[in-house]
């Protein structure tokens, strides 16, 4: 079920917030980067997200359990625990000019969540929010986070049941501050 909260929330923003029809880097199993990001400002997106930001890296910030990354069919990667209530996360990287970029993203946490608490935060990337809330669509509370580099933006999302919102925001925090550290 958490797989699925996590999926309708990357689908919902990624379709409101980045609407173009790119073809994503070739696939690369190295964890290099792709060498190609539109404008030549910032980093290049990473072909392979899960070498770049391995489940170690991901254990070790978050701090409550071992994680193990996994290849996300849609692109990016999906850190999981063996225990299904505990922590689940998501990292993507998308090119962020398309579709209105990074202040198109923020704004569609307004649509993805009900009542959503939303946040800046300084010293990730050049721009960075984080925001927490019950899925829209589901009856289950989430972190997400979005930081801009140049003109890629990294996101994640982290789910963990039972977990109180702030605690869920924190945790989408930390995330995020390993996978720009990581990704960018």
């Amino acid at each position: 079920m958490r797989a699925l909260a996590a999926l309708a929330v990357s689908v919902v923003l990624l379709l409101t917030g980045c609407g173009g029809d790119d073809d994503p880097p070739a696939e690369d199993t190295s964890g290099a980067t792709s060498g190609t990001s539109s404008g030549g400002d910032g980093p290049a997106l990473v072909a392979d997200v899960c070498a770049a930001l391995t489940g170690d890296d991901v254990t070790a910030a978050l701090g409550n359990g071992t994680y193990v990354a996994e290849a996300s069919p849609g692109g990016g990667c999906e850190y999981q625990q063996d225990d299904p209530r505990a922590g689940y996360l998501t990292v993507t990287q998308i090119e962020g000019a398309d579709g209105g970029g990074y202040e198109s993203y923020v704004s569609a946490f307004g649509s993805t969540f009900k009542d959503p608490v939303v946040r800046e935060v300084s010293g990730i990337g050049d721009a960075a929010t984080v925001a927490t809330g019950e899925i829209a669509m589901a009856e289950s509370n989430q972190g997400a986070a979005v930081a801009r580099l140049g003109t890629v933006m990294v996101t994640v999302n982290y789910s963990e049941s039972g977990a109180a919102p702030e605690a869920l925001g924190e945790s989408a925090e930390k995330a995020l501050r390993i996978a720009v550290e990581k990704l960018g």
